[in-house]
C-alpha cells in the first residue's frame, strides 16, 4: 500500500502528475503463496493416503467377519461411513488442485508489480499484455466475490458493459479494508469495496 506521483501507465517512469492509491503483487509475496500452495497440496495428499489405509482396514476387517453379500441397507451404510474418510480427504485434495491451479493461473498472468491503481479520475488495471484506464464513469461496481476454484475471494471491478477484471484478494498486498479506504477517498465517495458475500474474509496470510 502506498501513495506516490504516477501516470496512468504503469510501465512508465513515474511524473508529477496526481497522487494514487497503488495495489501490488511483490516478488516475496509471489513466492509466498506459491510455497503455500505446494505445501497445502502435500499436506493433502499424506492425510488422502493415511485416510485410505484406515478405510482399508476398516472395511478389510468387517468384511471378514460379515461378509459382502446380502448387501443390505444396514451393511451399505457401515461400508459408506468407513469410507467417508477416505471420501472427505479426497474431496478436500481435488478442491486444493482447483485452487492451486487457479492461483498459478493468477501468478502466470500477473507478474510482479502493480496491478491496480486507484485515482483520482478512475482505476488503472493491468493485464497480462496490457494496461487499462477504467474512468469512474464506466466503473458499476468494486466487489468481493467468493470463487470456489480459487485461494480465497477475488477482488472484482465490474464496468458498465457488464464485463469485469479479476485478481485474488490472495496475492495482493493490501488487504480490502484498504482497498476499500482508497476507494472511497479517489473516486470521492462514490464508491466502496463491497464486501457483503465475504465477510469471513482471513487477516491476510491466506487459506
Amino acid at each position: 500500500m502506498s501513495q506516490t506521483n504516477v501516470t496512468t501507465d504503469p510501465g512508465a517512469a513515474a511524473q508529477p502528475v496526481h497522487t494514487a492509491f497503488t495495489v501490488s503483487v511483490t516478488p516475496a509475496l509471489f513466492a509466498e503463496r506459491a510455497a503455500f500452495a505446494k505445501k497445502g497440496l502435500i499436506g493433502l495428499i499424506f492425510s488422502l493416503v493415511i485416510s485410505i489405509a484406515i478405510s482399508v482396514t476398516l472395511l478389510r476387517r468387517y468384511l471378514e467377519s460379515s461378509g459382502l453379500l446380502p448387501l443390505t441397507p444396514m451393511k451399505l451404510f457401515v461400508i459408506v461411513l468407513m469410507c467417508a474418510p477416505t471420501l472427505y480427504s479426497l474431496g478436500r485434495l481435488i478442491v486444493r488442485l482447483l485452487r492451486h491451479r487457479g492461483l498459478r493461473r493468477a501468478l502466470r498472468v500477473l507478474v510482479p508489480g502493480q496491478v491496480m491503481r486507484i485515482e483520482r479520475l478512475g482505476l488503472v488495471l493491468r493485464h497480462s499484455d496490457h494496461v487499462e484506464y477504467l474512468p469512474w464513469a464506466q466503473v458499476a461496481a468494486v466487489r468481493g466475490v467468493r470463487r470456489w476454484d480459487t485461494p480465497g475471494p477475488e477482488l472484482r471491478v465490474e464496468r458498465t458493459d457488464g464485463t469485469h477484471w479479476a485478481v485474488p484478494f490472495a496475492i495482493l498486498d493490501v488487504l480490502p479494508g484498504g482497498i476499500d479506504g482508497g476507494l472511497y477517498a479517489y473516486s470521492g465517495g462514490r464508491l466502496n469495496l463491497d464486501m457483503i458475500v465475504c465477510d469471513d474474509i482471513w487477516s491476510g496470510k491466506g487459506r
